[in-house]
């Protein structure tokens, strides 16, 4: 039992293979609701279409003004303004955090600054609804197909962080008792944290952190007395 403890890959094939049991379920929810999101916020650009610049200045549509917010939380909201009658952020009255477009330039702006990216001049395009919808099916299809991965690897990294710092603090308890390895640690860990998981995902609780580190501390030191009764 004791060599099985200490065995140091074994922890980290076991987050492996959590992360990519849960990211497939996860992905399995998730692509669906993607698949609905992003054709819905294609649709939100269509009040502002179609734009033409020519030579670095929006000459259709002209005199236009169109603004949509939206509620990030009860405080704070995002504002997306088209307002082809001024030429400058000067002119145009903001409401906050958001991006305004004048007849010239774009400015993202924020609490802390203001960005601007003006038409380059000497170009002359148009942007369309259906350039819009080809970009939002391209970028749909690409967090689809890659999301399987993204969700592994956050997963990952996630729980193994989280893990490790359980296992920092508690070694240097569990040392103050037993002579433990950290790799058993890490692996008592490791079995334990993704297990509290699974429970917490089936009864739906919140669990919190001191009630972890002692979940864990107490099978951790049960364990340490199991094995220094059988040296003994």
């Amino acid at each position: 039992m004791k060599k099985f403890l200490q065995k140091k890959w074994i922890g980290l094939v076991i987050v492996v293979l959590y992360a990519i049991f849960t990211a497939f379920f996860a992905s399995k929810q998730l692509v669906p609701v993607l698949q609905e999101l992003y054709p819905q916020l294609a649709q939100e650009a269509e009040p502002f279409l179609p734009i033409t610049v020519t030579d670095g200045v929006i000459t259709d549509p002209q005199n236009k003004v169109v603004t949509k917010t939206y509620e990030i939380d009860e405080e704070n909201t995002f504002t997306i303004t088209l307002d082809t009658r001024v030429e400058e952020l000067g002119s145009l009255a903001t409401t906050g955090p958001g991006m305004y477009i004048t007849k010239k330039c774009v400015y993202a702006v924020t609490e802390a600054k203001t960005t601007t990216q003006c038409f380059e001049a000497g170009t002359t395009y148009t942007i369309t609804m259906e350039d819009i919808n080809e970009l939002v099916g391209k970028l749909g299809n690409w967090t689809i197909k890659y999301l399987f991965w993204f969700l592994v690897v956050g997963l990952f990294v996630f729980m193994y962080v989280i893990i490790l710092l359980y296992t920092i603090l508690m070694h240097w308890l569990l040392a103050i008792t037993f002579k433990v390895p950290f790799s058993q640690t890490l692996f008592i860990n490791t079995l334990m944290y993704i297990l509290l998981c699974v429970i917490v995902w089936f009864v739906q609780f919140d669990i919190k952190f001191l009630l972890t580190f002692g979940l864990l501390l107490a099978v951790n030191a049960s364990i340490c007395s199991i094995v220094k009764k059988q040296d003994a």
